[in-house]
């Protein structure tokens, strides 16, 4: 394989683009355009060496963080999209991988409210309360990159459908009842 197909930039999103026409052309794709279409191989070598220019002098932890953060996100998207499915009046869930992780790159890869990274906690499981989350910044408004940003699942849940407002008077409260040892 040529190595500058590789190590281009915009080659994945390219061979990403193709995919997606093609399959939303369904039935009317030709076997002349089939004969043109890059094999999985292909595909999977071009992803490979994206991850490996993405990952190129990161630590193995930094880039084990991040691989998780990317998957994260990639699953909160499918989430929100799923639980919009399922609503009376759906909003638009437009928010792409790449837009999150630029949010998350801006965080230095943290929560934007609180400022601590993200996988912190005593839970074992999966949904413990420093995991990634979406925050509509607008309660009721679409997953946008203008109205979405990445907190932790414990911050989101503590958010609900109020303010961020609410959110310091509670926390600011638990520090209080911490400090006079009425919490463990």
């Amino acid at each position: 394989m040529d190595a500058t197909l590789v190590r281009s930039p915009g080659t994945l999103a390219a061979l990403k683009a193709w995919e997606t026409r093609r399959l939303n052309a369904g039935a009317s794709a030709t076997p002349a355009r089939e004969a043109l279409a890059p094999s999985a191989g292909t595909l999977a070598a071009l992803k490979a060496a994206e991850t490996r220019r993405r990952n190129a002098g990161l630590s193995p932890e930094r880039a084990a963080y991040l691989a998780k953060l990317r998957a994260s996100m990639a699953g909160a998207i499918a989430g929100a999209r799923r639980r919009q499915a399922e609503r009376a009046t759906p909003v638009a869930v437009t928010v792409t991988v790449e837009e999150l992780m630029a949010k998350l790159a801006e965080n230095d890869y943290r929560c934007a409210v609180t400022g601590l990274p993200f996988y912190e906690d005593d839970a074992e499981k999966s949904f413990g309360p420093s995991r990634p989350s979406l925050d509509r910044i607008e309660t009721g408004g679409p997953y946008s990159a203008d109205n979405v940003r990445i907190v932790y699942l414990g911050v989101n849940g503590l958010r609900g459908c109020g303010s961020d407002a609410d959110v310091l008077r509670i926390a600011r409260a638990i520090v209080a009842r911490a400090k006079a040892g009425e919490l463990a």
